[in-house]
């Protein structure tokens, strides 16, 4: 059921790759397999993200972290923490994601993963702006740009761009 709800997913047929994922869960649940329940929490979670059902998506991404700290295997931890600052700012929760997005960025920065802690400190500039902190908001999208310049990614470079062309116009600059 994971595989159809990959193809699925891969088609862009996101309800019917939630559809699977959902059958999945609850046969993974009824075994006790927790490995499997927390892959495909993983994946639901992101199809949810992708339908716009940002709070199923937390619940997902929730479930994952309790189960990884029930078996001790945090080793996709830090993409969730990223998921879950991404979909809480998608819902207004932008203190907690703020949160998220941090303890990311920790791990990030200990595993030395430069494009991720990237990703989350544009992020972090993103949401700071929609708090109304323009001034450490736009710190943070700037430190990203550098980041981005350093590394030569160019579609981060033009995303952050924008990111920091909007933070002036709503700020009225």
């Amino acid at each position: 059921l994971d595989n159809l709800g990959l193809a699925h997913y891969s088609l862009n047929e996101l309800a019917k790759a939630a559809e699977y994922y959902e059958q999945s869960l609850a046969i993974w649940k009824s075994e006790g397999e927790k490995h499997a329940l927390m892959t495909c929490c993983e994946s639901l979670g992101g199809v949810c993200f992708h339908m716009d059902e940002h709070i199923r998506s937390i619940e997902c991404y929730v479930q994952y972290l309790t189960l990884s700290q029930e078996v001790g295997d945090g080793a996709s931890d830090h993409e969730i923490l990223l998921r879950l600052g991404l979909s809480n700012a998608a819902i207004g929760e932008y203190s907690v994601s703020l949160e998220f997005l941090r303890q990311a960025m920790a791990f990030y920065i200990e595993l030395g993963d430069m494009k991720n802690r990237t990703t989350c400190l544009q992020e972090i500039g993103r949401v700071l702006g929609k708090t109304g902190e323009i001034q450490e908001g736009m710190s943070a999208l700037e430190q990203a740009l550098k980041l981005r310049m350093e590394s030569g990614d160019k579609q981060g470079i033009a995303d952050c761009g924008i990111e920091i062309g909007l933070l002036h116009y709503n700020d009225g600059a």
